[in-house]
């Protein structure tokens, strides 16, 4: 019986080890720089959830025209939406003088972001995502919500290349369904 406790006491602690050292990582933006189509610029450093929820709905209802968005990470990473008033036309993310940037095919499906909910997340063994062998950027988008919350969308890199897009939207009270997107 002191055997079957010691073994299971081991292989508990490994699995609880194992299950936490794969974890990634998850920042979200420090600064949030606004460049509007009337020319007014509007940085928010460290903005609280409410102020950023309120320039984030501007957004998608229409209210405000964005033109750019830049939005600063504290590990060095910039993420930069650009749009032209009516749908978004590049998403790059840069490190130092590093870019990786997503294809057009995939930007042109991508209707309204909820820039409020934009996370980077990469491989939790490292300390930047530029560094890590894979990472990926996650938000909410659309205006059509499914059990009171807005699909999201995650775009992923490997190696520093694009590598797919997928969406997720929520099926019932406690699963989710996604597909490439």
């Amino acid at each position: 019986m002191r055997k079957i406790r010691i073994i299971l006491t081991l292989v508990f602690a490994l699995n609880f080890f194992f299950a936490f050292a794969h974890k990634d990582r998850i920042e979200r933006p420090t600064t949030f720089r606004f460049v509007f189509q009337n020319q007014d610029v509007i940085t928010l450093d460290n903005p609280s959830d409410s102020v950023l929820k309120v320039y984030s709905s501007e957004i998608v209802s229409g209210k405000r025209k964005l033109e750019t968005v830049e939005l600063l990470f504290s590990t060095g990473e910039t993420l930069i939406f650009k749009n032209n008033g009516k749908k978004w036309t590049e998403i790059n993310i840069l490190y130092g003088k590093k870019i990786v940037s997503i294809p057009n095919t995939t930007i042109e499906k991508i209707s309204e972001i909820h820039l409020a909910t934009v996370a980077l997340l990469w491989d939790g063994n490292y300390e930047k995502a530029f560094i890590a062998s894979y990472f990926y950027i996650r938000f909410e988008v659309g205006t059509e919500k499914s059990f009171d919350k807005y699909p999201y969308l995650e775009l992923f890199f490997r190696n520093k290349t694009f590598e797919k897009a997928k969406i997720t939207r929520q099926t019932s009270e406690r699963s989710y369904q996604w597909t490439d997107f």
